[in-house]
């Protein structure tokens, strides 16, 4: 009897190591992926912020373009052609 109580015993400690440890690596597993997302958001902000840089560079070029086209002159096709979708004035600003 004493016996089976101790291998009941060695069980039940081998089931809480065993669980522990697979707390340990979960925990393990899920700081690392939440830094390699926060890598992500921050990496994924810089691009958005050079997107609105270049937006707003594009639009002072083609601002300059236009005041420095002669009247006359007929607008060529960069300046009244409507920008790519998705850079549209507005999205994202």
């Amino acid at each position: 009897m004493l016996e089976q109580l101790t291998d009941d015993e060695d069980k039940e400690t081998q089931r809480a190591r065993a669980r522990e440890a697979l707390l340990k690596s979960f925990k393990e597993k899920e700081e690392n992926l939440h830094q390699v997302i926060a890598a992500k958001d921050k990496k994924i902000d810089e691009l958005y912020a050079k997107l609105k840089a270049l937006k707003r560079y594009a639009r002072q070029v083609k601002n300059c373009a236009e005041e420095l086209l002669p009247p006359e002159q007929p607008a060529p096709d960069i300046l009244v052609r409507s920008p790519p979708l998705g850079l549209e004035d507005g999205e994202g600003d």
